[in-house]
């Protein structure tokens, strides 16, 4: 692998190079190259990405010298304000606040109530310690904070400068080798593929778990079916974001290699595969969503399909839940 070279701006450390090999398996065989635009806004750049032969994962040839520039705060979704429906005043009022945590003990135990399927899952608890590495302006934080999360931290290195997103619930300006402390649970939702050392990272993760912490980690994987239908128009490819998109085995790979168990993982995909990777065939920015151009019943059939990809393990998306070993 090609050595490091340092950024004021990413992830405490941006290469510029990642080489010939897998990053994910070490392997030197490509199976294919693709040219890869940069379909978000449509700046009309592309970016070239090579398929490794052994694991199927695919990463970008070269990362963009100033990658910052490509999450600019008023463009990158990530980046935008939470939505404004959270932060409503009645939310604030003690008997709602109480009626959420109700609502997510029940949810937690039996499925029914509102919640976030990915924490269920994963046994993610209101009492567990909590840092989301990646977070951008920190939605997933502030809507744990309304179920009743109370020990949050977040963290992003791209954000313009540290914040509270929710009482108590802070958003660092910070990389994963700058935060303190200790988490029952270390979250990175759709960050991990932005990552061009995802060694460091894991062992930044590893650092940062109590002894009986997990780490669940979400992100966009190939060789499922949205993959083999679009290839280079392929929505969750991202270019250049998106500096390596695993397989499964591709991630087993890594982890493993970093010291976890991979103890759990579950296919979490959505209509996005489908009315993004549409849009980026058709030469259309993908950032303003769906639109008007797609019916609301060609979006509920694409539902049902992305339900169907899920549990056929086929999905463009997984959550892993890791152990250390």
């Amino acid at each position: 692998m090609t050595t490091h070279t340092p950024s004021d701006r990413g992830w405490g450390g941006l290469v510029t190079e990642l080489g010939d090999d897998c990053i994910a398996c070490g392997s030197d065989r490509t199976r294919g190259r693709y040219k890869v635009p940069e379909a978000m806004f449509r700046t009309g750049d592309s970016f070239a990405y090579r398929e490794c032969d052994t694991c199927g994962s695919l990463q970008i040839d070269t990362v963009p010298p100033d990658l910052s520039a490509h999450y600019a705060s008023d463009r990158y979704y990530s980046f935008a304000e939470p939505n404004q429906r959270l932060r409503r005043r009645w939310l604030r009022w003690t008997p709602a606040r109480v009626a959420l945590r109700l609502n997510t003990e029940i949810y937690l135990r039996t499925g029914v109530g509102f919640g976030r399927s990915w924490a269920k899952r994963a046994g993610i608890r209101p009492a567990d310690r909590i840092l989301d590495i990646g977070c951008g302006q920190g939605g997933n934080l502030l809507l744990l904070h309304l179920l009743g999360y109370r020990h949050l931290l977040g963290a992003d290195p791209f954000l313009d400068t540290s914040m509270e997103v929710a009482p108590g619930a802070p958003v660092l300006k910070a990389t994963h080798k700058e935060i303190e402390g200790r988490f029952d649970w270390v979250m990175m939702h759709h960050s991990f593929e932005h990552v061009a050392d995802p060694r460091a990272l894991l062992a930044s993760v590893q650092d940062l778990l109590a002894g009986d912490g997990r780490a669940l980690i979400r992100m966009p994987v190939t060789g499922g079916w949205a993959w083999r239908e679009y290839r280079e128009n392929w929505v969750q490819l991202d270019a250049p974001r998106h500096l390596v998109v695993y397989t499964v085995d591709g991630f087993r790979r890594i982890a493993e290699e970093c010291g976890f168990l991979l103890e759990d993982v579950f296919y979490d995909s959505g209509t996005f595969q489908f009315w993004g990777s549409e849009l980026v065939r058709s030469g259309e920015a993908h950032a303003r969503g769906p639109s008007v151009r797609f019916t609301s019943q060609q979006m509920a059939a694409w539902a049902g399909e992305a339900e169907r990809l899920n549990r056929a393990l086929d999905g463009d998306q997984a959550s892993f839940v890791l152990r250390p070993r």
